[in-house]
């Protein structure tokens, strides 16, 4: 500092507007460090639904939220992590606090949801955020670890219905040769069956009247019990098969986190459940919220700041 100084001091900061852009400012939406935001999915244009009265994820979301006092003027809300969970969120309009927050995992039980809960919403932030994510929350060893590695088995989602067995790969012992096979073997047993009725009943038009009589009872009796039988039997192969093929499925290759995220979206793009241009990240944003405005539906779980 000079002799001549006054000792007071100035800081002059100068830089070109092409230096940064309006995004790079912060203002009253801005969210402090180590916080994060979820915002409400838009209602699905028309040409996304299949049916008009289709009540899909957006739409659910909307019900709910609009059930509750407190959130029904919101569109999106913010939090953060303490003691390593989620435990509180701000409803916001339009970026920026109501006053009114919500507790939805407050109860014991409802710890499993919570930590559910802030593992995806900070691997979502990650994603989404520059600032980190959320702060103060380290992700679970277990976790972790499930995600790193392919944990689905392909049999699994194919019984499910998310995936269509020719997207899978080869899993089942059963194929399409071995059900045309059964089927022709049921096919030739009804056409004897049919031969030799017809045998007996011309057998029958020779005999005397009450001869052909108590053998039209038998033989009409014996069949009832074949039927009887051929449907214990094909319950029982039914069960066989099924049992069979879910411990195949459980066997199954493993598929990918990425790979089974993909075929789920698929799925519900297909059910008409979210929009035909959704990504897996809008769908998780989605499924969050929703998991919100459903255990806040009680008021109990919402107070005033």
């Amino acid at each position: 500092m000079p002799d001549e100084s006054d000792g007071i001091l100035s800081l002059t900061i100068r830089w070109a507007r092409d230096m940064t852009t309006v995004a790079d400012t912060r203002g009253i939406s801005s969210l402090p460090p180590g916080w994060g935001r979820l915002r409400q999915p838009n209602v699905l244009e028309a040409n996304d639904k299949l049916k008009e009265e289709t009540r899909d994820l957006p739409t659910r979301i909307e019900e709910m939220k609009g059930a509750n006092k407190y959130s029904m003027d919101s569109s999106s809300l913010r939090f953060r992590a303490e003691d390593n969970r989620v435990q509180r969120l701000c409803w916001e309009q339009k970026n920026i606090e109501t006053g009114f927050i919500c507790e939805p995992f407050k109860t014991y039980e409802q710890s499993t949801a919570a930590l559910w809960f802030t593992c995806a919403a900070s691997a979502l932030l990650s994603r989404k955020q520059t600032n980190g994510g959320l702060w103060t929350f380290d992700l679970p060893s277990e976790a972790r670890t499930f995600v790193r590695k392919d944990s689905m088995p392909c049999g699994v989602m194919v019984i499910l219905g998310l995936l269509a067995e020719t997207d899978a790969p080869q899993w089942s012992s059963e194929n399409e040769g071995s059900r045309r096979d059964e089927s022709m073997n049921m096919s030739n047993r009804h056409f004897q069956r049919f031969q030799a009725r017809q045998a007996a009943e011309k057998l029958e038009a020779t005999m005397p009247l009450e001869q052909a009589r108590i053998h039209k009872m038998n033989r009409e009796a014996a069949e009832r019990q074949q039927q009887m039988n051929d449907m214990n039997e094909s319950f029982k192969i039914r069960e066989e098969r099924t049992e069979r093929r879910m411990q195949e499925a459980i066997s199954s290759p493993r598929m990918s986190i990425k790979a089974v995220s993909e075929a789920c979206l698929a799925w519900l793009i297909e059910q008409g459940e979210v929009g035909r241009e959704w990504t897996v990240d809008q769908l998780v944003e989605a499924v969050l919220y929703l998991l919100v405005v459903d255990q806040s539906q009680s008021e109990e779980g919402e107070a005033r700041k």
